[in-house]
């Protein structure tokens, strides 16, 4: 993840990890069930990937990367 951020965000972005096991109420405060789970907060609408996160270009289209910053 980290890797397609400074790709195409370059220093436009934070990435927060929640172990659920240690902060479990915060994961399911944010809605997460099931893990893996991406959230993209900001800008809204709020976005949200389930499951593995190997598709680079998947990945990408779910976080509207291109639609937001036109990279």
């Amino acid at each position: 993840m980290k890797g397609i951020c400074d790709e195409y965000l370059k220093d436009r972005f934070q990435i927060q990890e929640v172990d659920v096991l240690t902060d479990f109420a915060s994961a399911l405060g944010d809605g997460v069930v099931v893990t893996p789970t991406l959230i993209l907060v900001v800008p809204e609408p709020r976005a949200t990937i389930v499951g593995n996160l190997n598709d680079k270009r998947g990945v990408i289209s779910a976080l509207r990367l291109r639609d937001i910053y036109g990279t």
